[in-house]
């Protein structure tokens, strides 16, 4: 499977949201403008998780850090199997 290309972020910011999930911002470099005399930043991009979806958020995060998807928790396996 062929890996996605992200575009380079500037930083990443993670905080609490209002659905007691995380939302994860993602902050893009500063590009000179077409006179070169300014520079310009585009609009953060914002992406919600609720509570439920810890290892989506992880796998979000990793990919966009470029380390690929998160492998499960020793003690997420064990959760799942005495279900």
């Amino acid at each position: 499977m062929a890996k996605k290309e992200h575009a380079k972020l500037s930083r990443m910011e993670i905080e609490p949201s209002a659905n007691g999930g995380h939302t994860i911002t993602h902050h893009m470099p500063m590009k000179r403008s077409k006179s070169a005399a300014f520079m310009e930043r585009e609009e953060p991009q914002k992406f919600t998780f609720g509570p439920e979806q810890h290892e989506e958020a992880m796998n979000h995060i990793r990919e966009h850090l470029g380390m690929g998807e998160a492998e499960p928790h020793d003690d997420m396996e064990e959760e799942e199997m005495s279900a």
